[in-house]
């Protein structure tokens, strides 16, 4: 065994033979997954406090192809809090269409049936450009991606600004989706590969942070929009884009790829005969069903149907990302804990007794409320279940391609549901579409119980889960 007592600096020695690795400012450690001596795992634990991701290392001195686990002292705090402020500004995009959609209708003369329309527009390229986003992430990196994310999104958004027609607001809207798309497969794709052995945790925490912030947008873009006009909200969120793109860019860090023989020779036909990859597809096309088409009528039908207020309306929308940050950790902590397939099934049971209480329970108020706290776990607990879920039966290489397909499944095809529930509001009142919702929320029951029923992650995923724990086998 190698005597580490000397060394002086995070440099750590292979064995045999000896290699050293030291990169910029940041310094690397490296170990084979083989089992290996329980003092360099246990001195790894001590002098890192960064992430962990894998590599496949090419020298003279070592086999071609062995895998490395690779250890940066980096800010993963400061890392994961810009990554939390990206996502809120990604999902803040079209959680403040929805309280400012009265509004839009009194100052333009847009009929509610044609918001609706360029709505759904919107989030099928949300969900078609996430195919794009998950086969760059693979081939340029997540964090180039997510960069790009900001930048774009935010010069888009300042658009509308200036062109406030229908024209002007269907396009800025628009791009603002489709480069909001790039994000969600490099983030998971990102979190999957650092954070393999706590993968769930992760992405649950990732969405806490992300919920945070999302909490304030409607009531934000409610109050701003009464106030100032309705272009302003979309105006903050694109200079907080432009900010974040600043410090997101400055961010060094690289996680794509792991020199996995299989994973390199996956492509997408074989991606697809993978059965329990099939299965959490189908899951999350049934998500898409009805998702898209509650996010967006909801404030809409508190407003006429139960006689709130605009600003009460965007209150209550806003609760249920308060309550969907208890589900993003529930659902992280949870399917680490009893398993994704557990999780999503309670899940799937929430969401709909929450749109039936939500329609039919005589009290307006205590129906809403009751709505509100099993929709928000529900809906938000199966989102970090259903992602490492599919982390888990996709090889890694493919992993940001993997989550592309995923996030067209929900919410690319799930604009359907949001075009469903346009036609049936202008064809029978938004009381017929809530109700069309809660039908096609039982399919997403249906194919829970089909998902598979896996625990755990591969050998490389143990040999991560040793370096962060007190001890080694």
């Amino acid at each position: 065994m190698q005597d580490f007592s000397a060394i002086d600096k995070p440099r750590v020695w292979l064995h045999p033979p000896i290699c050293s690795l030291n990169e910029g400012s940041g310094y690397y450690a490296a170990i084979t997954t083989d089992k290996f001596c329980a003092g360099l795992l246990n001195m790894q634990r001590a002098m890192f406090s960064g992430y962990a991701r894998t590599k496949s290392l090419r020298s003279s001195s070592i086999s071609v192809g062995t895998d490395l686990v690779y250890m940066k002292i980096v800010g993963r705090g400061a890392v994961l809090t810009i990554m939390s402020v990206a996502h809120s500004l990604n999902h803040s995009i079209f959680l403040v269409l929805p309280p400012l959609l009265l509004l839009i209708v009194a100052e333009t003369g847009i009929s509610l049936g044609t918001l609706g329309f360029v709505a759904s527009l919107g989030y099928l390229s949300y969900g078609v450009g996430a195919l794009f986003g998950g086969y760059l992430s693979d081939k340029w990196g997540e964090v180039r991606v997510i960069s790009a994310y900001l930048l774009f999104s935010g010069l888009s958004g300042v658009v509308m600004m200036f062109w406030g027609d229908l024209l002007g607001f269907a396009i800025s809207f628009l791009l603002m989706s489709a480069w909001a798309s790039l994000y969600h497969p490099a983030a998971n794709s990102f979190l999957s590969k650092a954070f393999p052995g706590k993968m769930a945790a992760s992405m649950g925490l990732h969405g806490v942070g992300g919920s945070v912030g999302q909490v304030f947008a409607p009531v934000l873009a409610a109050f701003a929009g009464i106030r100032y006009g309705w272009r302003y909200p979309f105006l903050a969120l694109a200079i907080l884009s432009l900010v974040s793109a600043a410090l997101m860019s400055r961010v060094r860090v690289e996680t794509s790829s792991t020199g996995s023989e299989y994973s390199s020779k996956t492509g997408l036909s074989e991606l697809l005969r993978i059965p329990d990859l099939r299965k959490v597809f189908l899951f999350s096309i049934s998500t898409g069903l009805f998702f898209r088409g509650i996010e967006l009528f909801f404030p809409t039908y508190l407003a006429t149907v139960k006689g709130f207020s605009i600003e009460t309306a965007a209150i209550a929308a806003s609760l249920i990302l308060v309550v969907g940050i208890l589900g993003q950790y529930a659902g992280g902590r949870g399917t680490d804990k009893f398993g994704a397939r557990r999780m999503i099934i309670g899940s799937a049971f929430g969401v709909s007794a929450s749109l039936v209480l939500l329609q039919y329970l005589p009290f307006s108020l205590s129906g809403v409320g009751l709505f509100i706290g099993m929709y928000g776990v529900g809906i938000f607990a199966s989102q970090p279940a259903g992602s490492a879920l599919a982390g888990l039966v996709t090889p890694k290489d493919k992993r940001g391609f993997v989550y592309g397909i995923l996030f067209f499944l929900t919410f690319g095809l799930g604009s359907l549901s949001a075009w469903l529930a346009t036609i049936v509001v202008n064809q029978s009142g938004l009381y017929a579409a809530f109700q069309t919702m809660f039908l096609l929320s039982l399919t997403s029951i249906a194919a829970a119980f089909l998902l598979p029923k896996v625990r755990s992650e591969d050998a490389n995923s143990e040999i991560l889960t040793k370096i962060g724990s007190t001890g080694v086998e």
